[in-house]
């Protein structure tokens, strides 16, 4: 039975259904139901199909690992870049309170006994 026969077939037998459904019985009802089923799978298009269903799931596996470890290493460099910054500020901070002890005092040392000679 060609395709279009077989379309056909199946169009003229939902028509039918319909008016029966509904009450209404008519010739078109009483056609048979063609019986088309698809020819079983071959041995070598189950084996495709298992091999697609399998490559799709090492792809899967692939991507779900790369985004992992895509995700750990963003978790590192931030944990890294935060580290940096808070060492870079106590050295800083540091560095501030030297030039302050070492520097700045005795020059405020020296310009108020400067002060208090000149007077």
């Amino acid at each position: 039975m060609s395709i279009v026969r077989v379309w056909i077939a199946r169009r003229l037998f939902y028509l039918g259904t319909i008016s029966v459904c509904q009450g209404n019985t008519t010739a078109i009802s009483t056609l048979p139901v063609p019986q088309v089923s698809p020819p079983p799978p071959t041995h070598r298009a189950q084996s495709s199909a298992n091999r697609k269903s399998r490559d799709l799931s090492v792809w899967t596996l692939v991507i779900v690992v790369v985004v992992a470890a895509a995700a750990v290493v963003a978790v590192v460099v931030v944990v890294v870049v935060v580290v940096v910054v808070v060492v870079v500020v106590v050295v800083v901070a540091v560095v501030v309170a030297v030039v302050v002890e070492v520097v700045l005092v005795p020059l405020v040392v020296v310009v108020v006994l400067v002060m208090v000679l000149l007077q």
